[in-house]
């Protein structure tokens, strides 16, 4: 099916391996979340993302979720850096490069913001009188 949209190619046992492959980190601990995550990295670099917007936030939000929640009982790399930290940073690369699933909340109150920022720009230019 060459250029079908990816969603259309998203085939039953992608999304089963998918589902297997996310039912196993919800299941996994600080000593077994990396492999749980490094079949998450294999499935996503095969298929070269996820394909569809709602896989991907899902997946995304799962995997956040995962990682706090070790990071919160200790089982997740202290600091920024080790090797489950790192193969959390290849997984989202390959999943959600532009980091839409993160920042989608306050990118949407950004809007928000702007007018009374820009209003408080206008107003610091106008010379007092």
């Amino acid at each position: 099916t060459f250029g079908a949209p990816r969603a259309a190619r998203a085939d039953s046992a992608f999304l089963q391996s998918l589902r297997t492959a996310e039912s196993d980190l919800a299941a996994s601990d600080g000593s077994t979340v990396l492999s749980s995550i490094n079949a998450l990295l294999e499935l996503a670099t095969d298929y070269s993302g996820m394909p569809s917007d709602e896989l991907r936030k899902e997946l995304m939000e799962r995997v956040l979720a995962k990682r706090a929640a070790l990071k919160a009982q200790g089982g997740w790399d202290e600091g920024s850096y080790g090797e489950k930290e790192e193969q959390f940073l290849r997984l989202q690369r390959a999943v959600d490069p532009w980091r839409v699933t993160e920042l989608q909340g306050p990118a949407s109150l950004a809007i928000l913001g702007f007018g009374p920022v820009y209003l408080g720009l206008l107003a610091v230019q106008v010379p007092p009188p």
